[in-house]
């Protein structure tokens, strides 16, 4: 099981805004046109009443909203796997070996390490390291802005996600029930249309 693999330190990838703690704005599976299911969570912040975001902007959906400027931070120790464009924005894949875990983040609109193709980069990462400035899915029409983050086993191209926290490591979910390929490789990136959800649990 992937939770077997949750040894070190591990930390939520976005960070506390004005003392407020991040949530799942729309979690794994999440149903989506044509049979697709989301491969990842979303996460943002719980819109309060005070926040100066309107519903519709890319900084504010009917329940959750994302600052301009926020940035997305390694979930744990690692070396930067990948990073740079696809279609749904810049994204970020980092190896946290030994450990057989990998975690994913993507709708970037700044890299914060150094662009590379896969496995050509040497580049290390901590844990809660500024990576990259959270951006918008461009093939959402709504250009909300938010982080995609998953994590996975590096034998299975499931995706996990970090979706509920066990003191500071969070847990994942169950063990896989998938066919895993004979070379431990990093999986492919989630796909997902990101609307807007229900909350989540906060680290």
């Amino acid at each position: 099981m992937i939770r077997d693999e949750m040894t070190g330190r591990w930390v939520w990838p976005v960070p506390r805004w004005n003392g407020r703690a991040p949530v799942i704005s729309d979690g794994l599976g999440t149903p989506r046109p044509g049979g697709i299911l989301h491969g990842g969570v979303d996460i943002m912040f719980t819109r309060l009443a005070s926040d100066p975001y309107k519903s519709g902007t890319p900084n504010g959906s009917p329940h959750h909203v994302m600052p301009d400027g926020l940035v997305a931070l390694a979930a744990s120790d690692g070396r930067v796997w990948s990073a740079g464009p696809t279609p749904r924005g810049l994204a970020i894949r980092i190896d946290h070996s030994p450990r057989k875990v990998t975690t994913f983040y993507t709708h970037l609109e700044k890299l914060l390490v150094t662009p590379c193709k896969p496995g050509a980069s040497q580049e290390r990462v901590v844990a809660g390291q500024p990576i990259g400035l959270i951006g918008f899915d461009p093939l959402d029409a709504a250009h909300l802005k938010h982080l995609l983050c998953a994590a996975a086993h590096k034998r299975c191209n499931a995706q996990r996600p970090l979706c509920r926290a066990v003191g500071t490591r969070p847990r994942f979910c169950s063990g896989c029930r998938h066919r895993c390929p004979s070379v431990p490789v990093p999986p492919t990136s989630p796909v997902t249309r990101d609307p807007p959800g229900g909350g989540g649990a906060v680290l």
